[in-house]
């Protein structure tokens, strides 16, 4: 069960993630989206944790993610964590880069 727990909170933030990628407001750091929607991601436990934190106490998507995987991720993997979702971050980031320059280049 634990292991299942484990599993679950890798793959809900990562889920959690892509599905705010989706999201663009004008104006709006890509964070603030993250950090302010994220409680609507949770139910029961997760929830209840996330509301006993008072006030702006979690100022920072960074923040969030960092206690949420303090309470709910083994501390071995978020290292191994952190490392493939910038990766993930940065092949995005190229792709986007070269799908531009790819348009750029046809016109």
């Amino acid at each position: 069960m634990v292991c299942r727990v484990k599993i679950h909170t890798y793959a809900h933030l990562a889920t959690y993630i892509e599905t705010c990628n989706t999201v663009k407001i004008a104006k709006v750091p890509e964070d603030a989206i993250h950090l302010n929607l994220f409680s609507f991601s949770l139910a029961g436990e997760a929830k209840r944790w996330l509301h006993s934190f008072k006030g702006n106490s979690l100022r920072t998507w960074e923040e969030m993610v960092e206690k949420f995987l303090k309470k709910y991720f083994p501390k071995s993997k978020t290292a191994e964590w952190k490392v493939e979702i910038s990766f993930n971050h940065v092949e995005e980031n190229r792709n986007n880069n070269s799908s531009t320059l790819n348009k750029s280049v046809h016109k």
